[in-house]
């Protein structure tokens, strides 16, 4: 028995249950800036490394995706939010996972490369509906934000 699963965004959200309701770009497991081609998501890890992530996705300037949750399946949401190591020098974002419309956690303000990524965690109690925000200042075609391993886990 698997006790987690990882988002997948070809998977449609477990059975095809997904809202999009995003105002800027995203890219599933891969950056797709424009003029800069797709490059793979990278996060500058707090051991100081920087490590390149297989799935996530690449999202732009204030954007919000928001899953919706089969009740009582999973228990916990984890995930790695932070700008993108390999373009994201110029990015001011902030990183928030909302369960039902309220903030569960939040990274602060990231502003540019100065921290590292920062791995969220959230209890998911009884919500219908998970989303992940980036909320942005600065130019529009400067941000590049990744939310990198999300992942669902049944304990």
């Amino acid at each position: 028995d698997l006790t987690w699963t990882a988002f997948n965004w070809a998977d449609r959200n477990h059975q095809g249950r997904f809202i999009r309701n995003a105002s800027g770009a995203w890219h599933a497991r891969e950056g797709e800036p424009a003029g800069l081609g797709r490059h793979p998501l990278k996060l500058k890890m707090p051991d100081g490394t920087t490590r390149e992530f297989a799935t996530g996705f690449g999202i732009g300037h204030r954007t919000e995706l928001t899953f919706l949750l089969p009740k009582g399946v999973f228990k916990k949401f984890m995930v790695w939010a932070g700008n993108d190591a390999g373009i994201g020098g110029e990015s001011v974002n902030t990183f928030d996972v909302l369960l039902d419309g309220e903030v569960a956690a939040t990274t602060g303000v990231q502003p540019r490369l100065e921290k590292p990524a920062q791995l969220l965690e959230v209890r998911l109690g009884n919500a219908a509906t998970l989303t992940l925000r980036v909320q942005s200042t600065g130019a529009p075609t400067k941000t590049h934000a990744v939310w990198a391993e999300p992942t669902l886990s049944r304990e």
